[in-house]
Order: C-alpha cells, then structure tokens, then sequence
C-alpha cells in the first residue's frame, strides 16, 4: 500500500497520519504465497516506510500545492538471480481484519511472465 498527502492546506496530513493510512491491515495478513516456476518462495517480508516526500524537485500535476508527505506499507521479497528466458511468478495474500469494511477481508492474486534476456555483458 502507498498513500501520499499534503503536509499543509486543508488536506494536510501529519508522518504519523499516513503511515496509519498504509497499514490498513498488514498486521492482520492470514496468508501470502509466493511462486516461482512451481516452486514456492520464502515467506515476504513485511517492510514499512519512513515519511517522505514523493515530489521533492517539484511536480505540475498535484492536486495540492505544496511539501508531501508519502509512506509505503506492505510485503516484499527478493527473487533470486534467473536463468535467461521466461519465469512464471505468482503471487497470493489474504486478509482477516474484520474490522476494516475496505480492505479488512481483501484477497490478493497476480501472476507475472518474466522474461529475462540475456546478460549485456
């Protein structure tokens, strides 16, 4: 998950108000699966940001004008080098926070073709 805010104006939002907004459920994932080629991955890691700025040089086409403040929540993995060629990843996740109508419940599925060339060197 990824939220990012205005630090002043109206929709101003404090560090600790967007962190809050990342975490929607993460503490309450029941499962996650990871796939590689019909083999399955460790467990992913759960990782969360610290507060920063998305638009540091600036940019045209924010809503609000002004400092942001920005923060990502959510779980990562590391693939291992591969082979050159086509790689299958699949990815699943599960949710129990019943305390969340939005996202308390949320499944997740996606599945990726890699395809890996070979190395430029």
């Amino acid at each position: 998950m990824y939220f990012h805010a205005p630090r002043i104006g109206e929709y101003a939002h404090r560090c600790d108000q967007v962190k809050a907004q990342v975490m929607v459920n993460n503490d309450a994932l029941v499962s996650a699966v990871a796939v590689l080629d019909g083999k399955a991955l460790p467990r992913p890691a759960r990782l969360t940001s610290r507060c920063f700025d998305p638009f540091p040089d600036g940019d045209e086409d924010r809503k609000h004008p002004g400092p942001y403040h920005a923060a990502a929540d959510g779980y990562w993995l590391l693939l291992p080098p591969l082979a050159p060629g086509k790689h299958r990843l699949v990815i699943g996740a599960n949710y129990g926070n019943d305390t969340d109508a939005d996202f308390g419940r949320m499944i997740q599925n996606f599945e990726y073709e890699l395809q890996i060339g070979e190395p430029a060197i």
